[in-house]
C-alpha cells in the first residue's frame, strides 16, 4: 500500500455500508488501490471432471415446454437439471424442470427416467422411508414412489391460499419437512416464504419476508436453518431459539455473496 495514503482512509466496503461512498472517496480508492488480502491459505485447486452426462436418447430438444416458453424462450434447451439427492443405494436423483421428469443415475453413471408427469419439478429430497418428495413450482409438494414411478400430490396449498411457487425442500432429523416458497419474489417484493410441515401434519410459516428464498439446509444438529435468498445475493442464518419456528424465535444474519441457490451441509 502506498505510504502517501491518507491516515483517515476507510475501506470502500465500510463506507458503502454506511452510505458514505461519494465522489471524492471513489477518487481516493482509484488513486490508492488496495491489495487483495486473505487470512487463509490459498484454496487447493481441484480439477473437475465430467462423470456422466444426459444421453442423447433422453434429451428433449425441440419438444414443447411451457417452462421454457416462460423462462428461456428460444433457447432450445433439451433439459434443465436441478435438485440432486442420493438415496441409500447410491443412486442420484435429479429433476428436469421443463419436461416434468425425475431422472435417476446409477452409481456407475447410467441415467434413466424414474418418473414423468405434467409439472415443473424444481427440487427434491428423499425421506428416510425411501419416498422422494418433490418441490414443484406449479403444483406444490409432490411425492414420488420410486418403485412404481407414481407421482401424487402431497401438499398443494397453504391453508386457503395457493403457494407462490415452491422451490426446494429438506428434512430435519425428526422427519419435519422444510421448504421454500419463492415464486417471483425478490428485493422488489420481499414476501417469499419458508414453511415447515411437521410430522403430525401441522403447516407452519417460519419466514414470510424473504427476498427470493431458494435452497435451504439444516446444520448437522438441526439447530440452524440456512436459507439462500437468491435475488438479493445473500444467505440467511436462522438459529434455533426457544420458540423454534415462531416469529420471535428467528434471528437473521445476511452475507452479501453472489446468487446463492441450492446447497448442502457437510456434517
Amino acid at each position: 500500500m502506498s505510504a502517501n495514503l491518507p491516515t483517515h482512509f476507510l475501506y470502500p466496503s465500510a463506507l458503502s455500508a454506511c452510505g458514505l461512498l461519494h465522489r471524492n472517496v471513489r477518487h481516493i480508492c482509484n488513486a490508492y488501490p488496495l491489495p487483495s488480502m486473505s487470512f487463509f491459505e490459498p484454496p487447493q485447486l481441484i480439477q473437475a471432471e465430467v462423470f456422466a452426462a444426459v444421453p442423447k436418447k433422453l434429451r428433449k430438444k425441440g419438444d414443447p415446454s411451457t417452462w421454457i416458453d416462460a423462462n428461456h424462450l428460444g433457447s432450445g434447451l433439451d433439459c434443465f437439471l436441478e435438485g440432486p439427492a442420493f438415496d441409500r443405494d447410491g443412486n442420484l436423483y435429479v429433476v428436469d424442470i421443463p419436461y416434468g421428469r425425475i431422472l435417476q443415475m446409477s452409481p456407475e453413471g447410467e441415467l434413466d427416467v424414474a418418473a414423468q408427469y405434467d409439472g415443473w419439478p424444481n427440487g427434491l429430497a428423499i425421506h428416510r422411508d425411501g419416498r422422494i418428495f418433490i418441490a414443484d413450482y406449479r403444483l406444490g409438494i409432490m411425492v414420488l414412489d420410486p418403485k412404481s414411478g407414481r407421482v401424487e400430490p402431497f401438499l398443494t396449498h397453504a391453508f386457503s391460499e395457493s403457494f407462490k411457487g415452491v422451490n426446494d425442500l429438506t428434512f430435519g432429523k425428526n422427519g419435519d419437512l422444510y421448504f421454500t416458497d419463492q415464486g417471483q419474489t425478490g428485493v422488489q417484493d420481499p414476501t417469499g416464504r419458508v414453511y415447515r410441515y411437521t410430522r403430525d401434519g401441522r403447516l407452519e410459516c417460519l419466514i414470510s419476508n424473504g427476498p427470493s428464498p431458494n435452497g435451504l439446509v439444516l446444520d448437522p444438529d438441526d439447530k440452524v436453518l440456512f436459507v439462500a435468498m437468491t435475488r438479493s445475493n445473500c444467505m440467511w442464518h436462522c438459529p434455533r431459539q426457544k420458540r423454534w419456528g415462531s416469529r420471535e424465535g428467528w434471528r437473521v444474519r445476511a452475507a452479501s455473496w453472489n446468487s446463492w441457490a441450492r446447497w448442502a451441509c457437510d456434517g
